[in-house]
């Protein structure tokens, strides 16, 4: 009993993170199809299945758009709403957007590209970390200057 509350709270959790939504066929569905041990191929698939499953007639729709932070010592340098970033992570660049899975991860110093309003921005960055949820996205550094432009 015990278990199953505390899945059913972890499931609420990640729905609502997913979908921004509070939706009580949306957690049934959710908890019904973790439940039931049939891992979905990718998270398109599973949302897929959920939908069905909570019979919903058409898909469920990832966000469009994600908000981007990036903070420094000094306080709040970049704040908006982004279709995409590039972040140079410490093996290799990060390609986010929006529903992407949640990770944190270090970044090294180099350029930040992001998209917003279909307009393309450009940052360099310094050392620090990256928090990626499906509708945010906040990076801690120790400098961000504007990339000058040739």
């Amino acid at each position: 009993m015990v278990r199953e509350a505390a899945e059913r709270r972890a499931t609420n959790i990640i729905c609502h993170e997913m979908t921004g939504r509070d939706d009580v066929a949306l957690y049934g569905a959710v908890f019904g199809v973790c439940r039931a041990g049939r891992p979905a191929v990718n998270r398109l698939a599973f949302w897929r299945e959920v939908a069905a499953v909570a019979g919903f007639r058409r898909s469920l729709a990832l966000p469009s758009e994600f908000r981007l932070d990036v903070v420094t010592p000094q306080g709040l340098a970049l704040r908006g709403k982004a279709t995409s970033v590039i972040a140079p992570g410490t093996e290799g660049y990060l390609g986010v957007l929006p529903g992407h899975t949640p990770l944190v991860s270090s970044v090294r110093a180099g350029k930040l590209t992001f998209v917003s309003d279909g307009r393309r921005g450009h940052f360099l960055i310094g050392p620090g970390y990256i928090e990626i949820t499906p509708t945010s996205v906040i990076i801690i550094t120790e400098e961000v200057r504007a990339e000058r432009q040739e």
